[in-house]
């Protein structure tokens, strides 16, 4: 094993240097920006009510404004209805020209803009004056993390802009500010633009120096509280609102693939490795060549965990580190020759490809068997979603830790709920929009599977759950669902990606999605 080990540093910083700049150029060449289509449906019939599944939170905003553009919900002063672990408000990272700044966004580049990560895209769409009433449902198993928060909270929201002057180059600039008022609170805040992604939302300013552009109300409710609101309260969720119902996977539980790794002795340091020589291998340019990519080494890793077998007894089909490498070329070579997969890879220089091969397979040589194998289950995917504002093909493919993963990330609290718990969660979720008062006009449902925060092993029974509740508020006869194309693992997801897993051998390489 020894052997495996000496010099992989090394040869990560020395291949790092050669072959960045020619994956970054390579890159870049086929940057390109995302097209939306002009409609997702192909009639648009006001009258129905849609239901769409996304993979990442913020691909929502794509279908929330055709679907204001074909006349399903309102262009703006909508009741925006989320259950999620997460608010979805921070401040946005890009805010530059082309971002539709109190408008509603007239071209692709400008929806392209708003679309940047899952905690922010509830931000970008209040900026566009989308939704007047936003009604935030937390879970109660996220009770530590919001200790701070009481079991409902109300505000009135200003939101505007201010000015800024710069002493380095002696300019004013504009900056977007909002306030937070009610009998307890009153604060005024500027986005902070040294660092824009700070959480508490920028600098404080008096609310004088706030301009303002949109008004808004805020209501921060607990699950079990919104409950009882419902059943207590006649007027707080009116029949004719008219309603956006939006829904994450993770609030049922959170998950965090980086700790599953750790608990088998797979250390931060060795996983960043590992991402750093999938990262200049892959630049996958969608969602089916980026299952491809975590179907092939998944298939890798099987080869190295057989090989490993091997090196300690005898094996009628043994073969030495060369024959792996070039075993692993060869399944690399045979998928970039398919069409759907051309182009991929982020080199076509076959000594380079066999170089990251031989430093990644001697990686994965380190790992126990137990480590591989759970290896294998988190397995590799994109940091963002391809529509993603941030999105490029290079240095974006690794292990697929999720944002949980990621050293600029807030912390988060993870749970893992069991199989009842579950249950009881949908029960909770069916006695809230059972009430006869909800009836929303659009529906959307985020996986955040590959950002880290769903909890993956019961991902598809949280999934079914979600979706025969919301049939029984939204014209089951009348409404069918749209599953996003840039979904990880196409329609049936972690599932069939678990079964996967679990079962050894060449049938990772035959999968219809």
């Amino acid at each position: 094993m020894a052997v495996y080990t000496v010099g992989i540093s090394c040869c990560l910083c020395i291949l790092t240097v050669i072959l960045v700049e020619e994956v970054r150029a390579e890159g870049l060449r086929s940057l390109r920006l995302v097209e939306f289509d002009a409609r997702i449906f192909q009639t648009a019939v006001p009258s129905v009510r849609r239901v769409v599944i996304v993979e990442e939170h913020h691909e929502v905003l794509k279908y929330w404004y055709e679907a204001a553009q074909d006349g399903i919900i309102p262009e703006e002063g909508l009741t925006l209805l989320r259950f999620d672990s997460h608010s979805g408000v921070s401040p946005l990272a890009h805010m530059d020209k082309t971002f539709p700044l109190f408008h509603w966004p007239t071209r692709l580049e400008e929806l392209h803009h708003m679309i940047q990560e899952s905690d922010d895209f509830v931000m970008a769409a209040a900026l566009t004056k989308l939704f007047k009433r936003y009604v935030w449902v937390w879970p109660s198993w996220n009770a530590k993390n919001y200790a701070s928060i009481s079991g409902y909270e109300a505000y009135v929201v200003h939101i505007g802009w201010t000015n800024r002057f710069s002493a380095e180059d002696k300019r004013e600039y504009r900056e977007i500010c909002g306030c937070l008022m009610n009998d307890k609170r009153n604060e005024c805040r500027m986005r902070d633009y040294r660092n824009p992604k700070n959480s508490s939302f920028g600098l404080s300013i008096t609310q004088e120096e706030c301009n303002v552009v949109h008004r808004g109300i805020l209501e921060v409710v607990r699950d079990d509280v919104a409950q009882e609101k419902l059943e207590t309260e006649i007027d707080w969720l009116k029949p004719d609102e008219p309603l956006l119902l939006d829904i994450d996977a993770d609030f049922y539980g959170s998950s965090s693939p980086e700790v599953e790794l750790r608990e088998v002795g797979v250390t931060k340091q060795f996983v960043h490795n590992i991402s750093l020589v999938v990262g200049r291998i892959v630049c996958a340019r969608s969602a089916q060549q980026e299952t491809a990519a975590d179907r092939l080494f998944g298939n890798l890793i099987n080869t190295a965990q057989r090989y490993r077998h091997c090196m300690f007894r005898a094996c009628p089909d043994s073969m030495n580190f060369v024959q792996l490498t070039q075993t692993a070329l060869t399944l690399v070579t045979d998928m970039e020759s398919e069409s759907d997969y051309y182009g991929m890879f982020c080199t076509h220089n076959k000594r380079k490809l066999q170089a990251l091969l031989e430093i990644l397979l001697k990686l994965l040589l380190q790992l126990t068997s137990q480590q591989l194998h759970r290896l294998r289950w988190v397995g590799f995917c994109l940091q963002t979603s391809t529509k993603s504002f941030d999105y490029k093909p290079y240095d974006i493919f690794r292990v697929c830790t999720g944002k949980t993963g990621r050293h600029d990330y807030p912390s988060v609290t993870y749970h893992a709920p069991s199989k009842g718990e579950v249950i009881n969660q949908t029960a909770l979720l069916q006695d809230i929009l059972y009430d006869g008062v909800i009836a929303p006009k659009f529906v959307t449902i985020s996986r955040s599977v590959r950002e880290g925060f769903a909890p993956r092993k019961h991902i598809s029974l949280i999934e079914s759950h979600v979706l025969a509740t919301v049939f029984q508020v939204v014209n089951k006869n009348n409404s069918a669902v749209h599953y996003d194309k840039e979904l990880f693992w196409g329609v049936h997801g972690w599932e069939l990606r678990d079964k996967l897993v679990n079962t050894a051998g060449p049938i990772w390489n035959n999968v219809v999605l």
